[in-house]
C-alpha cells in the first residue's frame, strides 16, 4: 500500500470544554471506544498550562544536560520517559492528578500508573515517527493501556502534529516500527491539530504517527500513560514515541 506522512483529513470532532460544569464522561468514552482516541479541547488552561510547561521544560533541560550519550546521536533524543522517577511533582500527577477520574472512566478504577513523559519536536527537526501501536497495548505484554497527551504548544501538520488511524484499535497489527505497508493516506487517517492546552487520549492499540517539524514553532507535550486493570507497571516499550 502507498504510504505518506500526512493524513488525508483533519480531525474535527470535539468534546465540551474541560472547564464546563459537568464533564460528559459517557460521551468521551463512547468516542474513545469508537475511534480509538478522543480529542479534549481546552483541557488545560493558564495558569495550570504555563506551570506544566515551565516544570516540564526545566526538568527536561536538566535531564538532557546530564544524559551520557557516549558521543552518539540518540534516536528520539527529544523524548524523555519516566519523569515520575525523576521528579516528585510528576509522580504525584501520574498517580493522583486531576485527570485520574477521566482515565479511570476509560480503563477502569483499578488502572495502574506507568509513566509520565516529555516530547519535543523542535523547529526544523526532520525526525518523524512512523505508524505504530504502543508496545504496551499488545495483549501478550499485559492489559491494554492508554495515554493522555497534553499539548504544551499548538500543533499542526507543519510542526509535526499527531495523526491517527480512526478505528485501528479494533484491528490486529504486526509488531514493529513502522507497521509494514501501513497506508497513512487512507480515508481513516486524520491529522489531529490542537491548540496549546488541548489534550488527546488514545488507546495503546490505536495506530498513530507524527511528522517532522518544518516550521519555526516548537511542538512540546507531556503525556501520562496507564495500564488498564492490574497491569504489571512496566515502562512503555521503546516504540512508545510521538
Amino acid at each position: 500500500m502507498r504510504s505518506s506522512r500526512t493524513g488525508r483529513a483533519k480531525y474535527t470532532r470535539t468534546t465540551m470544554p474541560m472547564d464546563a460544569k459537568h464533564i460528559d464522561f459517557a460521551d468521551i468514552k463512547r468516542r474513545y471506544e469508537d475511534d480509538g482516541f478522543v480529542v479534549l479541547r481546552g483541557y488545560l488552561r493558564d495558569p495550570k498550562l504555563s506551570s506544566l510547561r515551565q516544570r516540564a521544560d526545566q526538568l527536561a533541560t536538566a535531564l538532557i544536560e546530564r544524559r551520557d550519550t557516549g558521543g552518539k546521536t540518540l534516536p528520539f533524543a527529544n523524548v524523555l520517559k519516566n519523569l515520575n522517577h525523576e521528579d516528585a511533582w510528576f509522580a504525584q500527577q501520574l498517580e493522583a492528578g486531576d485527570h485520574l477520574p477521566l482515565m479511570q472512566s476509560l480503563l477502569g478504577s483499578d488502572l495502574t500508573p506507568a509513566s509520565a513523559a516529555w516530547f519535543n519536536r523542535p523547529p526544523g527537526v526532520a525526525e518523524h515517527i512512523d505508524p505504530h501501536i504502543d508496545g504496551v497495548g499488545r495483549p501478550r505484554l499485559g492489559n491494554v493501556g492508554a495515554t493522555l497527551w497534553i499539548a504544551l504548544d499548538a500543533a499542526d501538520v507543519a510542526n509535526g502534529c499527531l495523526h491517527y488511524a480512526r478505528g485501528s484499535h479494533k484491528v490486529a497489527y504486526p509488531d514493529g516500527l513502522p507497521i509494514p505497508g501501513f497506508d497513512t493516506a487512507a480515508a481513516d487517517a486524520v491529522a489531529v491539530e490542537v491548540a496549546a492546552g488541548d489534550a488527546v487520549i488514545h488507546s495503546a492499540l490505536t495506530v498513530h504517527w507524527s511528522g517532522s517539524n518544518s516550521s519555526e514553532s516548537a511542538r512540546r507535550a507531556v503525556s501520562y500513560f496507564y495500564w488498564a486493570g492490574s497491569g504489571d507497571g512496566r515502562d512503555p516499550a521503546m516504540n512508545h514515541a510521538r
